[in-house]
């Protein structure tokens, strides 16, 4: 058990039924307080940005192809830098001062982002300016994922009802912090355009100023962790002896390769999203703004769940039960729309489409905290932050990949239903490849 005096009483929401909402104690270190209210902050400036800069780009180019450029510049750097970040995070000496450096590097990327976007995007060089300085905010938002990713097992443990419960608030406590901000931003946008931004540059003011606080306590000595984890570990592993850890573990290894197909077909439904709002509807940011907010609001109640079920539920349950629901709702969102035209009018679309977000919202908060129990369990501590930068590279090559492809697609052609079809039912398939992997894999381990 780790010393009383160093924890602190703080009320974690924790319930579902019928919108009512219901308030559990727990103690949490004062580590993980200040790792909620980072993780709070930071999902409401990435609110604003995901609104702000394709909206604005949108507005000033009207190219969705251009749109594209926006999600794959935030997704280039999870191809090739989540690996060094990962093992930054594992041998820094002092984490806290590494992530407030680069939240002050987020900062300066997002002030010359406001700049570039001030001009009206004259020329195609101001836009590629825009494009970089989303890589350098993506590369620094990584390294602060792995300093709470790999600090939750340093408070807990190998504990699977701990690590549940740890995740699960985590993730709670980026959706409360976001589901009004979806909902102000659509708005915000549509009335001050990418002075909207200043909002983001505040969070990530008060996010450097909590963890240089944090980081001065550390050379102080004034946190205490789990026994037996350190926040210094700086063991040095070879990127070939990761890689046979991988292998090793079947569960772990099966839902790598899985995740890449899963991502290639899943992660373009907001792409197709923006183009039908853009197409469709007068002032499309506050639609969008009030979808994300529904969406947010699933991902509360899906953590939620796990939260009051954490010492039930078992990390494997969570994965099928989310990769399923999850590919069963984006599913739904590719055909809704592709039959919109059809069948509906653009308001029964769009309360459709919302229902379908919600579920894959609730799916995919169970999915990814049931991925991060697995992970925080079964891979070796001292290379939990670059194994997690390895798989956060692989996984992210498909999904930029399909926007790429897709955003040809509906440049070129627009959107039909052969490619709801293909992104739809892709999606379908490779959630059920992993339940028939998984019953095998499980046959073979338990003899």
């Amino acid at each position: 058990m780790l010393d009383q005096e160093y924890w602190i009483l703080i009320d974690i929401l924790i319930l579902y039924d019928i919108g009512e909402i219901m308030f559990r104690r727990t103690y949490v270190s004062s580590l993980f307080l200040v790792l909620v209210v980072t993780v709070v902050l930071r999902s409401i400036g990435d609110v604003v940005e995901e609104v702000t800069v394709p909206w604005q780009v949108l507005d000033f180019t009207n190219s969705i192809f251009l749109v594209g450029g926006v999600f794959v510049s935030y997704l280039l750097p999870w191809v090739f830098i989540p690996f060094i970040a990962g093992r930054v995070i594992d041998i820094a000496r002092n984490k806290s001062f590494v992530v407030a450096f680069c939240m002050i590097m987020q900062i300066s990327s997002v002030l010359l982002i406001m700049f570039m976007l001030s001009t009206g995007l004259e020329t195609l060089w101001f836009l590629g300016i825009v494009y970089l300085s989303i890589i350098v905010i993506s590369t620094t938002d990584s390294i602060h994922r792995y300093f709470v990713f790999t600090s939750i097992p340093e408070l807990v443990g190998k504990n699977e009802a701990l690590l549940n419960k740890f995740n699960s608030i985590t993730e709670l406590s980026s959706g409360i912090g976001t589901i009004v901000m979806y909902v102000l931003c659509g708005y915000l946008v549509a009335v001050y355009g990418y002075k909207t931004l200043w909002i983001d540059v505040l969070c990530l003011t008060i996010i450097a100023l909590l963890l240089i606080d944090l980081s001065r306590s550390f050379k102080k000595k004034r946190l205490r962790f789990y026994k037996g984890a350190s926040m210094n570990k700086g063991k040095q592993i070879k990127f070939k002896d990761l890689l046979s850890t991988i292998k090793r573990d079947p569960l772990v290894f099966s839902y790598l390769v899985v995740a890449l197909g899963f991502n290639f077909f899943t992660a373009p439904v907001s792409l197709v999203l923006i183009n039908y709002l853009y197409n469709t509807v007068d002032e499309p940011t506050k639609y969008y703004g009030f979808i994300m907010a529904i969406s947010t609001l699933g991902a509360i109640i899906g953590s939620g769940i796990v939260a009051t079920y954490s010492k039930k539920l078992k990390y494997i349950s969570c994965i099928i039960i989310g990769l399923l629901g999850e590919a069963v709702a984006v599913a739904g969102v590719y055909f809704i729309i592709a039959y919109s035209n059809e069948y509906y009018n653009w308001i029964l679309t769009l309360l459709l489409v919302t229902g379908m977000y919600m579920i894959m919202a609730i799916m995919g908060a169970v999915l990814n905290i049931g991925a991060d129990t697995l992970f925080q369990m079964r891979i070796p501590e001292e290379v939990l932050g670059s194994f997690r930068g390895l798989f956060d590279s692989l996984a992210t090559i498909p999904i930029a990949l399909s926007y790429i492809v897709v955003s040809t697609i509906l440049e070129t052609w627009g959107y039909t239903i052969i490619t709801a079809s293909l992104m739809g039912i892709g999606s379908i398939i490779i959630a059920l490849l992993y339940i028939i992997a998984y019953s095998i894999l499980i046959k073979k381990l338990n003899t």
